[in-house]
């Protein structure tokens, strides 16, 4: 363990909270973490080739969504369920001098998430060395690796900056944007009124004033309901407005953004016209 590399890190992380207020010491250790952890996975060559980022952490990172998230979400592409168990954790058995422990790790699968189930990888974490005995105390943050959905193409490399400035950015795959938007889209029409998942609202509206390609959007959504065997709605504004958003609204304060956060009702508008546009652009294509 590198002492000097933690208190680096503690400097650092200081720092950060005094320039930007919006963010909270602890929140900045999540973040650290999540990054050293996907640092670990990528510098496993056996590894990083078959991992496609995904979900909250992907739009935090790469374009400045503002909700924060505690975990992140994988896509592992042509790779065999017992072999990717057994290169995480040995990607995540190694030490990489850069301050941070990871460890207790327990793997969890989850066989309802798709059509091939996944592995949740949870695992405690610490700034510098860690006393054992207190393990129970220690933070926690967990990665998710599924193995469900195709992509039409694997994306290129690409490069993600550290809140840590001193630290070398971390090569990275990323899920194209249009396919996280019609993820999301997805999953609300699937769920229906028993979707808790507010934080796709959220994203949904902070996306829809930042991504312009509408073709490729189209096209993906199109993808994304025939690969998971999912009715495609004649009008995505007039199935949702027969959901019940109770369990929506009720999760709603539970979203934790960096930047003001709209009342849920005025979001739910927003999400509509979002909607009604994409029930322009279909009826078109």
């Amino acid at each position: 363990m590198n002492r000097e590399k933690a208190k680096q890190i503690t400097r650092a992380m200081k720092a950060l909270v005094q320039k930007d207020p919006r963010f909270t010491i602890n929140e900045v250790r999540i973040i650290v973490a999540l990054e050293r952890i996907i640092a670990r996975l990528s510098r496993s060559k056996d590894l990083a080739s078959h991992l496609v980022y995904k979900g909250g952490f992907v739009l935090l990172k790469s374009y400045e969504n503002l909700r924060f998230t505690r975990d992140a979400d994988v896509l592992a592409i042509a790779i065999s369920k017992d072999k990717l168990k057994n290169l995480v954790c040995a990607a995540l058995d190694v030490d990489l001098d850069d301050g941070l422990w990871f460890g207790n790790l327990q793997i969890q699968e989850l066989t309802e998430q798709g059509e091939y189930g996944a592995y949740r990888f949870d695992c405690a974490f610490q700034i510098g060395e860690p006393d054992l005995k207190k393990l129970h105390k220690f933070s926690r943050i967990h990665v998710d690796i599924g193995f469900n959905d195709r992509l039409p193409l694997i994306p290129e490399n690409q490069r993600m900056l550290s809140v840590l400035e001193y630290e070398e950015p971390v090569t990275w795959k990323i899920y194209p944007l249009e396919y996280i938007v019609a993820e999301k889209i997805h999953t609300l029409f699937d769920r229906g009124s028993a979707n808790s998942r507010a934080k796709d609202i959220y994203d949904l509206i902070y996306l829809s004033s930042r991504y312009q390609n509408q073709e490729a959007l189209v096209s993906a959504i199109k993808k994304t309901f025939e690969n998971r065997g999912t009715a495609f709605p004649e009008s995505f504004v007039q199935q949702v407005s027969q959901f019940d958003k109770t369990i929506l609204n009720g999760a709603w304060p539970s979203i934790k953004a960096l930047d003001e956060k709209v009342e849920f009702d005025k979001a739910w508008k927003m999400l509509t016209n979002y909607l009604r546009s994409l029930d322009e652009h279909f009826q078109k294509s």
